[in-house]
C-alpha cells in the first residue's frame, strides 16, 4: 500500500481547497469595516487569506482518509448508520 501523500490527486485536491479557502477569506475581509476598494490593505488581505489557506491545507493533511473504498475515511458509511444523527446515539426517524 502506498502512502496517501504519494498520490498526486491528493495534492491537487488539497491545493484546490486551499485556493478556494484563500479566496473566501479574502472576500470576507472586503466587508470587514472597509467602505471602498481603495481602503483595502493588501498585506492584511494576503495575510488573512494565507492563514486560511494554510489551515485548509493542514486540515486536508490531517483528515485525509485512506484509499477510497477501504473504510478508513472518517466519512465512511461503516462509521455510523446512514439514518443516525451524529452524536445522538438514536436513530433518525424522519
Amino acid at each position: 500500500m502506498t502512502s496517501k501523500y504519494a498520490d498526486p490527486q491528493f495534492w491537487i485536491d488539497a491545493a484546490d481547497r486551499a485556493i478556494a479557502t484563500f479566496a473566501q477569506a479574502a472576500i470576507g475581509t472586503f466587508g470587514a469595516g472597509v467602505t471602498g476598494i481603495l481602503q483595502i490593505d493588501p498585506v492584511q488581505l494576503a495575510s488573512v487569506g494565507a492563514l486560511a489557506a494554510l489551515g485548509s491545507l493542514l486540515s486536508s493533511i490531517a483528515f485525509r482518509g485512506g484509499s477510497p473504498g477501504d473504510g478508513a475515511s472518517p466519512a465512511s458509511p461503516e462509521s455510523s448508520p446512514p439514518d443516525a444523527l451524529p452524536g445522538s446515539g438514536a436513530r433518525y426517524r424522519g
